[in-house]
């Protein structure tokens, strides 16, 4: 070999040699701060992830460990219990740690090594589990208690039908928990998860026979009579306040509650109070008897009303005849400080006569306070809207119960009031009844149906109220119960109602309603202006109460001519009863026009102008028919008259059957009788002949007499309306008296 070649050959592989180090070197500086090239965690390849890119596929990876149960066998016992009910769970964190660390904590050729080793031979790094131990402790001692059957017992201490009653520590098997931590870890880390066998151990309880007695004796003591919390003299009011002149109604007086000066906890009740533990002291444990204050809470807070001074909530007063709003102030009162409960009552307890203080804290705020409704700024009346209804019927009890859902809703400034939010879907168990709704067009039954009018109501107290409308739909057909134009309908859960507060005062609605009509007034503050509105028969009454200051908003309206005006068309219904022909017209139907209605708000120097279309579309004349004479590919056609009778069944005649005596004396009447059946026709005339005389001769039940002896034939004759006749037949023998 010559020299060339031989110094090719040492080149080569050291160029290669140097390849491979330059492209390591450039692996490691574009993912130095991610997880190396070639490493897997169970299966995950996860090199080249950022170390928070490899978290969480490794939490989904947890995830899926922790959903999967792990079954435990004890002494042939087995049970499925939940990883993360035994304290089991992935160290996320020391596992992504070992990943990024693969492969560099060695020296250069080392690391280059296994970076070469790594597009053949990934490294796998191990799951590891972490374990809360208490958690696991706790879970394998429940488990004991069911697969074991005989579980080590601390002993108890109870107060069970008025007396304190105790159960002495007994020994028993537990699970071995300080050799099921292992195998339970590396079942966990196996999906599927292997089962897990786990051994048991006798085991003695923690307390001995003295911890129950020294605990027995703590609750004899705790329970060694009643206990009565007195209210302090210097902060105990009156017994009965002085009555108001007037006087109160009977409702308040029922409601009115006597003051109390203590309140005593029964033996009963400190013993629904008694909470026994085992807790730890040095080195072992002890029993620890105490009383559980949440209960103590509980039993005395339903008094609290008539122990402490309740604070009184501030409340608005409105003036219906002067459209003035005020505030009641509020008044700050007292409250029981349970926290201070279980102190008192320990006290109580270790006192000669088991009584103490009742804990109160002075100055305790309202809920609502008078600066609360200052702020809202209402301050009168701004607008007042009625319509009226007929009285006592279904849909009236629909409004009426909207009324009621709505009254006393606080708007504040910028709020949106959504009619539909507010009230919710109209159920059965709400109170709505079923009552006319238009559907698709056509007047049908559904649950809350006539609520219409109450969203028209409310629509007009907003509309002449000057306040901004978001969204409303007019009703398809006009009724004359509402303003033309000015009004909205409303359904569940798409027809929607929507109004926003755009003044700088909040906005109370209150709602009122007789038998025949519903109000609804808005409260707030436009500078003093109060309008009030109705409408009746047809007519809307528009009345200033009071003009308001410099910059009250002015509402004005108007509503145009009706124009495109367009006369009802019928809609046709097939009815196999309905004879072929003009058909049964159930509603003659209405006009339908187009309106526009404008808005001037004027408020100050500026004025805003609001602009709706309103079309009212034509009423259908509503038409049975039958459904021969429909064009089979579009129902709202009538077939041609020259196509219709050629296909429509022929009107056939009666079916007429007659009954009566066959036998009859001269001159004594007998009773005869004739039904006829008609296909279409629910009117049927009747003709008898035959006999001498009829005492109904065209009613279906008549009396026939005979002059002289024979036999007659008597004859019914029955006519539909189209003029088809049929007849029946009765043959009478008469005979002389």
């Amino acid at each position: 070999m010559n020299a060339r070649l031989r110094t090719a050959g040492i080149v080569a592989p050291i160029g290669l040699l140097l390849v491979a180090v330059a492209l390591y070197l450039i692996d490691v500086a574009v993912h130095r701060d991610t997880v190396p090239r070639g490493v897997i965690v169970a299966g995950l390849e996860i090199g080249g992830d950022t170390p928070s890119e490899a978290a969480l596929r490794i939490e989904d990876l947890e995830r899926e460990l922790l959903d999967a149960p792990l079954t435990v066998r004890v002494e042939g016992a087995a049970a499925q219990v939940a990883p993360a009910d035994l304290g089991l769970s992935l160290d996320v964190e020391a596992i992504v740690d070992e990943a990024v660390a693969v492969g560099r904590d060695g020296s250069f050729f080392e690391e280059l090594q296994r970076w070469l080793a790594s597009f053949s031979n990934p490294s796998e790094v191990a799951l590891v589990a972490t374990t809360d131990l208490d958690a696991m402790e706790a879970k394998l001692r429940e488990l004991a208690d069911d697969l074991v059957g005989a579980p080590p017992f601390d002993g108890s201490v109870r107060y069970v039908d008025g007396a304190v009653r105790t159960e002495m520590p007994r020994a028993g098997l537990t699970i071995d928990t300080s050799t099921a931590r292992p195998p339970l870890e590396a079942a966990f880390l196996a999906l599927p998860h292997l089962e897990v066998g786990l051994s048991v151990r006798a085991t003695e309880p923690r307390l001995t026979p003295a911890h129950v007695e020294a605990a027995s004796r703590e609750a004899e003591r705790l329970l060694a009579g009643p206990v009565t919390l007195t209210v302090p003299t210097a902060e105990t009011p009156g017994d009965e306040a002085e009555p108001e002149e007037d006087g109160e109604d009977e409702v308040a007086e029922e409601e009115a509650l006597p003051r109390l000066t203590e309140f005593t906890y029964s033996v009963d009740d400190l013993g629904a109070a008694l909470v026994v533990a085992i807790v730890p002291e040095g080195e072992g444990f002890r029993m620890d008897v105490d009383l559980d204050p949440t209960i103590l809470a509980e039993r005395v807070l339903p008094f609290s009303d008539q122990l402490a001074v309740p604070p009184v909530d501030a409340q608005f007063e409105f003036d219906e005849e002067a459209y003035l709003v005020s505030v009641i102030p509020s008044e700050v009162g007292q409250r029981i400080d349970v926290t201070a409960l279980l102190p008192v009552v320990e006290a109580a307890i270790g006192s000669a006569s088991r009584t103490a203080p009742l804990p109160l804290i002075d100055g305790a705020e309202p809920e609502v306070t008078t600066e609360d409704l200052e702020a809202l700024d209402i301050r009168h009346m701004v607008s007042s809207f009625t319509t009226y209804h007929a009285c006592c019927e279904a849909r009236v009890t629909n409004i009426q119960t909207m009324a009621d859902a709505v009254d006393g809703t606080l708007v504040l400034p910028g709020e949106e009031f959504s009619l539909n939010e507010v009230v919710g879907q109209r159920t059965e168990e709400k109170g709505y009844l079923p009552a006319g709704t238009i559907v698709a067009g056509i007047l049908e039954d559904t649950v809350g149906g006539g609520v219409s009018q109450f969203s028209t109501t409310i629509y007009n107290a907003v509309f002449w109220g000057g306040y901004e409308d978001v969204f409303h739909i007019p009703h398809s057909y006009y009724f004359s119960r509402y303003p033309e134009g000015i009004e909205a309908t409303l359904n569940w859960p798409d027809l929607h109602n929507i109004w926003r507060n755009d003044s700088e005062s909040a906005v109370m609605v209150r709602t009122r309603y007789t038998r025949t009509s519903i109000t609804v007034e808005l409260w707030g503050n436009n500078d003093g202006r109060v309008l009030w509105g109705d409408h009746w028969r047809g007519v809307t009454e528009i009345d200033i109460r009071a003009e308001g200051g410099p910059n009250a908003r002015v509402v004005r309206s108007e509503v145009s001519e009706r124009e495109d005006e367009k006369e009802p068309q019928p809609q046709y219904f097939p009815d196999e009863l309905v004879k072929p022909g003009p058909g049964i017209i159930d509603d003659e139907g209405g006009v339908g026009w187009t309106v526009e209605v404008q808005r001037w708000i004027t408020q100050g120097d500026e004025e805003t102008r609001n602009r709706w279309t309103v079309r009212y579309a034509y009423r259908p004349i509503l038409t049975r028919v039958n459904p021969c004479m429909l064009d089979p590919e579009d129902d709202q056609v009538l077939l041609p008259e020259e196509e219709w009778v050629l296909v429509c069944p022929e009107n056939l005649a009666p079916l007429v059957t007659l009954s009566g005596p066959t036998s009859a004396t001269v001159g004594t009447p007998i009773l005869l009788e004739a039904i006829a059946i008609d296909d279409w026709d629910e009117q049927v005339t009747y003709l008898w002949t035959g006999a001498d005389a009829f005492t109904a001769p065209t009613a279906a039940l008549t009396e026939a007499t005979f002059n002289a002896a024979g036999t007659y034939d008597v004859v019914v004759t029955a006519t539909d309306l189209d003029g088809n006749p049929a007849e029946a037949t009765i043959q009478v023998v008469v005979s002389d008296p």
